[in-house]
């Protein structure tokens, strides 16, 4: 399952990739184009320059540029970016993790860790390029629909 602030990441780099280009866009910009809430794209924008995905112009013209080609960014790049590292995720833990595990605990190690491992190879496998033509033939599905 992706979180919100995943999928306000992707949202992100879909506008500037469709959008961008050689001028810069402006985080307002891509906020009400994509209605994402200012106060999550700021945190997401930050979180996507410090990982490089993206880089920043100062000024009056200024806004976001996508650094890499859609084709040369995957998605687990931008899940890394605002998340942190795929494979060193660990499932959230309740009071069970202060008793010593048990066989059954250890079992259920391998299964979390494969799970991670499938996630972390399918989330490689997608660059923003393959998001980006879905999303155009999404959008131009829903553009040739007309209703009486």
């Amino acid at each position: 399952m992706l979180s919100k602030r995943i999928h306000y990441a992707i949202l992100v780099v879909i506008d500037l990739a469709l959008y961008g280009g050689i001028s810069p866009i402006q985080a307002r910009t891509i906020a009400r184009r994509q209605s994402i809430p200012a106060r999550f794209l700021e945190h997401v924008l930050n979180a996507m320059k410090r990982a490089g995905l993206i880089e920043s112009v100062r000024g009056a013209q200024g806004g976001y540029l996508l650094v890499k080609q859609p084709a040369e960014l995957s998605l687990a790049q931008i899940v890394e970016a605002v998340e942190g590292p795929i494979m060193g995720r660990t499932a959230a833990r309740g009071p069970a993790h202060l008793h010593r595990p048990t066989q059954i605990d250890l079992l259920l190690r391998v299964v979390t860790e494969r799970l991670r491992q499938a996630e972390n190879d399918v989330l490689n496998r997608i660059t923003l390029q393959e998001l980006i033509d879905r999303y155009q033939t999404a959008h131009q599905a829903d553009s040739q629909m007309y209703h009486i």
